[in-house]
């Protein structure tokens, strides 16, 4: 830290500082001379005197080194406490000061690292300014710095954000865009883009995808979101606006935050009122002792040794600051070279010409450019193609000269000193502009076309040949990213009229999808807007096919992991985008393609300064949210609004409990009784509307009664507006509105009634008419004190109660329908019809079980529900009583509205909830049965066979219905077929079991169901058992006895403390022990494996039990069984303990088992040396000390183990050597379940599954092939390997161990598993199930990951998958309630395969029989019952 940085870190401490107690020795220090001391004390402001003193000082050190040490000493005798922190900071790193250099590492404002001089006053006045910027709508929140080209804003705006003091004061927050190109609304969104990116963690993005097709939508959708932030969050930080050229652009970007605008012109300036402004003008040049200074620097000397040439230099070129740095650079340039100076040569060059000051700017660059050689300038005019402020990296412009990286840094270095070109380093990277002033002067550089130059950039980034010649789907190594490319290429394909190029890449999915990783979605979808006649140029409704592909795009952002490729995700959309995905797929056919149902949502969020507790629609454009600071804001939620919403205030600070909305008028009720109305009429949807005009709207009546209101009820009537309330003790009263002004202070009618503390009024409503008629009777709730709740009908013609009723359960809310009246209580709904005299006895029509109602709303057409719960939301279909529609991304729902729109057919719904935080969600969704969710509860149970055609899925959803569905394979939809409600069903499904002849159901309240059929007939149900606490695992067997051949169904249903197992349902044995896996060994044995990793092994012959291993201290994580003939069992603690047991039937029946042997230790990623940096995921930080393995699988051929964490990963191990293969990374949480594909023939692929947040396909072998070698020149295999068979075993030959059978061929990249002599061509060789594994062979990932096959991100998360037997289809459903199908693609057979890559060529093979194999060969005695210890040892992983 230097001298003077360590001053300005006290500047909290210098408050004590009294200037006028130091004024003398400031002058006799020589600090300060007489004026300046007059200048400080002249400062109003005690801190504005402090800084003052800092900006003379910064002055004055680039002169005086010692000064800062002058000014302390002259602080010494007053404020030695100062002086004394002060020497401690000089010399230290402070905390404070690392942060200010992380932030000037990391900042995104640019760097002038060129020769400057100091403005003294201007940076002060801006430095004012800066600090007395402040947040908000009536405050002085913007600085314009506003001058001619040339005079140096930018610098000056720079120079002065990197001050301490400034950084500080904006909590080290500044942030910056450069609008000089944003001219559509295209440009727009892609800098907010960029702003989002800056803001980081203070703007959360929406995790689901928004239903924004147009760029105005995300564009309304971002300023929303940034002006929320920069109100809370972000409230000190600095927004710097640059090259702003149009007035509009203020508005764009207007985020009511502290903001500069750096500007040449005075419109923009008056694009905001002076009460919110402050004006920095630049005059148009230097000073002369500026412009002398800079000379001086220049050319490191003082300015006293200057020649007098240098003063008739300044004022020719008219003070001008550009032109002054350019010749100052120029000649420290020839200084270095020790070139003498010809000064006189400089003033010729201007003087001697009459010209117009641009000419002179230009005759200076061409003077400047004098220095390179002829082919140098050529290269710096050929620039002229990629406009000024943009920026340009070492390697596009090592691409575009055609230069090597050492000539091309040279090159930049001089014309960066030069002033020719401007370095700027953002985020680590570094960044050469071309300035406005030299891009005006080449923009039109003579003899030349520029349509060449452009099409030179394309040629030299080969776009046609790599297109051509690619060997993947991945474009990453084909167009490595540049910063450049993937931003602008439209633009020079467009200049350079080779329009063809843009179906070439904006039709293909491998280029958006690296577009949409780099360069961010606004970027793509303004391209695709910009230029959807080049890109599909042969179709006439191209502007339905770009919707629809933005649409696409918009939903994919949210479900692209790293890994998620972009065309597999198009494969399984409708329409053109998945007619296009096909033909692309065809084209890669040595990749992994799988289709999928189709998953559409359309949500989006919007972000409140306050945590919201109600909300009301207006209409479809507008919304009020009620604030948990007791105001109501208005919220327009239409694409081309662009201000903050109205605020209703008048409240008084009370909390409001009920708010309505009729015509013109906004009704609220508070906790103290009070009934507010505002006027809705003139929001600010005007034009002309300004923001500083913004104030809160009060209430223009407020209603009073004794004691307060209890509830009240409004209603538009043909003519005027009714608001019915009544009190806490009974007055019941009406007022009538008939103007658009709500002047009644006095009800109309006011009548005691009896009907004390209601929390209800619902007046009845003849819905006949068009204004419901006359209110004759009214609804009113009351609480009772034994929790119950009456109903009171009150004629109000007769002023007489009609009739009462008693609810045991209270209603939330009660709605008239045409059939009666709706009650919607905690956990049931129920309709009371209406008669003669009130209303009837209440019918169930809607029940739920598993949670509890918080809030409800009916649409308007009176045929669906909406209901918020605990545990999400729910559409109910009110005539069938049945669930339409469920989401569960936001819990514990505090209120909801609905809007009908497009013909009925779809709603608009609004929700807040307790989890969301200062945030309302707003859905749309169509009415009727959702296509592809599952009404889902708690745990996910589903059965389902995919060797069935069509695949029949069986679910239990959260109200205990049975449903049941048809999955057809050339469908991409999905509907519920039949839904059955079986009344045996009491209770929530917690876990399903097939046999050949029943289902079993396991229930939470404990009991255990039996059903012949899948339907809804009670008399197929019966109850097997009844455990006493809910049925946690349930898993069933098939035993054939070797004796009579006679088969039995075993049942193991286990909750906690307690087991049962069952044969042919009877109850055979009883445990006291929480029972977490099992396995039927030899149709004989059932071993049992208890959650503390107690191993149990039941005979059913003999009907004994053998306790195997005892309880442990470590809880069970995982466990997976290896069948014969290397029978043993594989136990994963949950802490990461990985024990074997070897399982052979002699060791069983002798009972002869050996010790558990401990295989293998995982330890957290955090505790693993040398680790990558794999994130932990969030949600799970806090397992990680307790929870390490989850999941694990072995090969059908036992060779290998793979174990899946908690956080992510997944370890492959090779058991037979006892060593890890390798580490699989692509989870980022928790991999809930691994399978491996079942073919054991030796020359089968083997291929591994992994499920959680996604489903990802993994080749095995090409890891086992694919190790690292000590050589790469030899064939000769290491003692590591074993060698795969490679000739027919005749008949009574050794059978050697599986792990014999693999051998790699070729380099140590090579993504095939080889068969025997290079490719299968017997089946009666390779086996019967040839045909299912033979389309995996060739099957690789990307260059990056050639072992990852596919992967398919979920929406939620899933905890199992079902496959058929041919390992082509696979099922799942996430806990969102999704259905994921996974089918096996095969692209047409009239393309070729795509060649592999160059390095994944194979050698050609050499022969090795298995009589010459020098690998030792392990029997299948090893695991034997012998009693000798396995020869396995511990590994650390």
């Amino acid at each position: 830290m230097n001298d003077l940085t360590a001053l300005k870190s006290l500047r909290p401490m210098m408050r004590d500082l009294d200037v006028y107690d130091v004024l003398d020795e400031f002058q006799q220090q020589r600090v300060f001379n007489n004026d300046e001391c007059m200048d400080i004390t002249n400062e109003p402001n005690e801190m504005f005197q402090i800084d003052l003193m800092f900006s003379l000082l910064e002055e004055k050190q680039q002169r005086d080194s010692q000064i800062v040490a002058r000014f302390m000493d002259a602080l010494r005798l007053y404020y030695d406490w100062i002086v004394e922190r002060w020497e401690q900071c000089r010399g230290a790193q402070t905390k404070e000061y690392n942060r200010y250099v992380a932030y000037r590492n990391e900042s995104f404002m640019p760097s002038h690292e060129s020769i400057s001089v100091y403005r003294q006053k201007l940076r002060w006045t801006m430095h004012k300014h800066l600090m007395s910027l402040r947040h908000g709508v009536a405050e002085h929140r913007y600085l314009f710095v506003c001058g001619i080209i040339g005079t140096g804003k930018q610098t000056l705006v720079c120079h002065a954000c990197e001050d301490y003091t400034v950084v500080t004061q904006m909590n080290y927050k500044i942030f910056y865009l450069d609008l000089a190109y944003c001219n559509t609304q295209e440009a727009i969104l892609e800098l907010l883009e960029k702003l989002r990116v800056q803001l980081g963690d203070a703007v959360k993005q929406e995790e689901r995808g928004n239903n924004y097709s147009y760029p105005s939508n995300k564009i309304d959708y971002w300023k929303r979101t940034f002006t929320q932030a920069f109100a809370n969050e972000l409230s000190e930080s600095l927004l710097v606006l640059a090259h702003v050229n149009r007035p509009s652009l203020i508005k764009d970007f207007d985020f009511k935050c502290k903001t500069v605008v750096i500007t040449k012109d005075t419109n923009v300036v008056n694009a905001v009122s002076e009460s919110e402004r402050f004006v920095v003008m630049l005059p148009q040049g230097f000073t002369e002792a500026e412009g002398l200074e800079l000379f001086a620097r220049a050319l490191k000397k003082k300015n006293t040794m200057l020649p007098p040439e240098a003063t008739e230099l300044c004022r020719a070129c008219k003070y001008n600051p550009f032109l002054i740095n350019l010749i100052a650079l120029r000649m420290s340039e020839e200084c270095k070279h020790e070139v003498p100076i010809n000064w006189q040569q400089h003033i010729d060059n201007l003087e001697n010409f009459s010209m117009p000051r641009p000419e002179r700017v230009s005759r200076t660059i061409a003077s400047t450019l004098e220095q390179f050689s002829v082919e140098e300038q050529q290269r710096f005019r050929d620039l002229v193609i990629f406009r000024d402020n943009v920026p340009m990296s070492l390697r596009l412009l090592e691409m575009y000269w055609e230069l090597d990286k050492d000539t091309t840094e040279a090159l930049l270095t001089r014309l960066e000193r030069s002033g020719l070109l401007e370095k700027r380093v953002c985020k680590s990277k570094m960044f050469y502009i071309m300035q406005y002033i030299c891009y005006n002067d080449i923009k039109l550089p003579p003899g030349s076309n520029m349509v060449n130059l452009h099409r030179r950039l394309l040629q030299n980034y080969s776009i046609r040949e790599n297109l051509a010649n690619r060997r993947e789907l991945e474009l990453t190594n084909v167009f490595p990213n540049d910063d450049y490319f993937h931003f602008h290429i439209a633009y020079h394909i467009e200049q350079a009229g080779e329009h063809d190029l843009f179906p070439e890449l904006y039709q293909d999915f491998g280029f958006l999808e690296q577009k949409l990783r780099i360069a961010g979605l606004p970027n793509t979808v303004g391209d695709l807007r910009k230029y959807q006649e080049h890109i599909f140029p042969t179709v006439d409704d191209r502007e339905v096919i770009i919707d629809s592909l933005i649409d696409f795009l918009m939903a994919a952002e949210c479900l692209l992991s790293e890994d998620t490729r972009l065309l597999q995700r198009a494969l399984n959309f409708p329409g053109h985008i998945g007619h296009l995905a096909k033909q692309q797929v065809d084209r890669y056919k040595n990749r992994v393609w799988l289709r999928d149902v189709v998953h559409c949502f359309e949500s989006s969020v919007i972000k409140l300064c306050h945590r919201p507790d109600k909300v009301r629609f207006q209409d479809a454009n507008h919304v009020f949210v009620s604030l948990a600071n007791n105001d109501i804001q208005l919220w327009n939620l239409s694409v081309e609004y662009e201000l903050p919403p109205m605020t209703f205030k008048g409240c008084d600070g009370d909390q409001i409990k009920d708010v309505q909305r009729i015509n013109q008028f906004l009704v609220a009720l508070n906790r103290r009784g009070l009934i507010k109305v505002w006027s809705t009429k003139n929001p600010p949807d005007r034009p002309d509307y300004r923001m500083w005009e913004a104030s809160p709207r009060e209430a223009e009546m407020t209603l009073t009664i004794t004691g307060g209101f209890a509830c009240f009820s409004v209603l538009k009537r043909s003519g005027h507006t009714e608001l019915i309330a009544i009190s806490e003790s009974g007055v019941l009263c009406v007022y009538k509105v008939y103007s658009s002004v709500f002047r009644t202070e006095k009800p109309d009618i006011k009548h005691p009634t009896n009907i004390r503390n209601a929390y209800l009024l619902q007046p009845f409503r003849d819905l006949d008419k068009p204004d419901g008629g006359a209110v004759r009777r009214c609804l009113f709730l009351v609480r009772s004190e034994d929790g119950t709740a009456r109903g009171i009908v009150f004629n109000m013609m007769s002023t007489s109660v009609e009739s009462c009723f008693v609810d045991e359960q209270p209603p939330l809310n009660v709605y008239q329908l045409p059939e009666g009246f709706l009650f919607v209580s905690t956990h049931e709904v129920r309709l009371r019809p209406l008669e003669s005299y009130g209303l009837g006895q209440a019918k169930t029509v809607y029940e739920r079980k598993a949670c509890t109602n918080t809030c409800s709303v009916v649409t308007e057409d009176k045929r669906f529900l909406v209901l918020g719960t605990e545990r999400g939301i729910s559409v109910v279909n009110i005539g069938d009583g049945a669930e339409v529609r469920r989401m569960n991304i936001s819990h514990s729902i505090v209120d909801l509205d609905v809007l009908m729109e497009d013909g009925m057919s779809q709603v608009l719904l609004a929700s807040i909830s307790k989890d969301g935080e200062h945030a309302m969600n707003l859905y749309s969704l169509p009415l009727g049965p959702v296509s592809d969710q599952y009404q889902l509860e708690g745990t996910t149970a589903f059965l389902a066979t995919l060797d069935d055609d069509p695949v029949q899925l069986n679910t239990v959803d959260r109200y205990c219905r049975l449903q049941q569905t048809l999955l057809h394979d050339e469908d991409g939809g999905v509907s519920h077929e039949k839904t059955f409600q079986n009344s045996a069903i009491d209770a929530p499904v917690l876990c399903l079991a097939k046999t050949r002849s029943m289902y079993y159901v396991g229930l939470e309240n404990g009991k255990l169901l039996g059903m012949t059929q899948w339907h809804a007939d009670p008399a197929v149900v019966h109850v097997v058992l009844e455990l006493g606490t809910e049925i946690t695992y349930l898993e069933c067997f098939r035993r054939v006895r070797q004796d009579d051949l006679e088969a039995m169904d075993i049942l193991v249903a286990s909750g906690k403390g307690v087991c049962r197992i069952c044969v042919d349902e009877r109850v055979e044995l009883e445990l006291s022990e929480t029972v977490r896996n099992c396995y039927l060994l030899y149709d004989r044995y059932l071993l049992l494996i208890g959650d503390r990793c107690s191993i149990q092994i039941y005979d059913f012959e003999n009907q004994t039990l053998e306790l195997v291993q005892k309880e442990m201290e470590r809880t069970y994580g995982a466990a997976v069984y290896g069948p014969p003939p290397r029978a043993a069992l594989i136990l994963c603690t949950a802490d990461g303990i990985v024990y074997h047991l070897g399982l052979h039937q002699a060791a069983i029946e002798s009972f002869d088992l050996a010790p558990f042997d401990m295989l293998l230790t995982v330890k957290p990623p955090q505790s693993v040396s040398g680790s990558s940096s794999h994130s932990m995921p969030s949600d799970v930080g806090h397992h990680a000390a307790t929870t390490v393995i989850c999941s694990c699988a072995l090969s059908a051929d036992g060779e290998f183990l793979a174990i899946g964490c908690h956080d992510g990963r997944i370890i492959l191990h090779l058991m037979e050597h006892n060593r890890q293969l390798g580490v699989l990374e692509s989870h980022q949480f928790p991999v809930s379940a691994l399978y491996f594909s079942s073919w054991t023939d030796p020359s089968a692929p083997h291929i591994l599954v992994s499920v959680g947040d996604q489903i990802v396909f993994w080749s095995v072998d090409y890891l086992y092939n694919n190790q690292p070698r000590k050589s790469v020149t030899s064939i000769r295999l290491s003692g590591r390997f074993n060698t795969r068979r490679t000739a027919p075993v005749p008949d009574g030959a050794h059978v050697s161990s599986p792990s014999e059978n693999r051998r790699s061929y070729g380099s140590n990249h090579s993504g095939f598993s080889t068969p025997v002599v290079g490719s299968p061509v017997s089946r009666s060789f390779l086996g019967e199930r040839f045909e299912e594994s033979s389309q995996w062979f060739d099957k690789r990932g990307s260059t990056v990951k050639p072992h990852l096959l596919s992967c398919i991100k979920l929406i939620g998360r899933a905890k199992r998958l079902i496959m058929n037997r041919e390992f082509s289809k696979f099922l799942t459903m996430d806990d969102e309630g999704y259905i994921h199908y996974l089918r096996f693609y095969r692209p047409s057979v009239n393309h070729l395969l795509m060649p592999p890559p160059a390095n994944f060529g194979m050698r050609s093979p050499t022969i090795v029989t298995a009589a010459t194999a020098n690998t030792p060969t392990t029997t299948n005695g090893t695991n034997g019952g012998g009693g000798g210890a396995h020869p396995y040892i511990t590994h650390l992983i």
